[in-house]
């Protein structure tokens, strides 16, 4: 079988036999067992169809590492409305948040003019 190439960029010229994928953590323990090397096509449209254990998700980063490598890493879609929620500055007040409530520093108030009372005076 002769190697085929990818032609989207310049950088990928250096694909020669076979694409090795790397993925992270976040796969299924099913995924992540060791297998034996899959070779895959690259048709001449550029396009790789994945195995289905290699299929944890509909969206990959894909990095070209120093050694010619494709590492494919599995991310999911944020919807952009909901974006905000996934910043770094939120999750880490999300952390915060739930650190505060494990430790118990939390008022609970039996109506809003409790609430409103505690505030005025803080």
């Amino acid at each position: 079988m002769t190697p085929a190439r990818v032609n989207a960029s310049a950088s990928f010229d250096r694909i020669a036999e076979f694409l090795q994928f790397c993925y992270s953590g976040r796969m299924s323990a099913k995924a992540r067992r060791p297998a034996p090397k899959t070779l895959l096509e690259v048709s001449s449209r550029g396009t790789v169809t994945l195995p289905k254990a290699f299929r944890s998700t509909d969206l990959f980063e894909a990095r070209l590492r120093d050694d010619g490598t494709i590492e494919l890493i599995p991310v999911r879609a944020v919807d952009t409305r909901q974006a905000w929620f996934w910043s770094a500055q939120w999750q880490q007040m999300e952390r915060e948040a739930d650190a505060d409530i494990a430790a118990g520093r939390l008022r609970r108030y039996d109506d809003v003019e409790g609430l409103l009372a505690d505030l005025e005076r803080s």
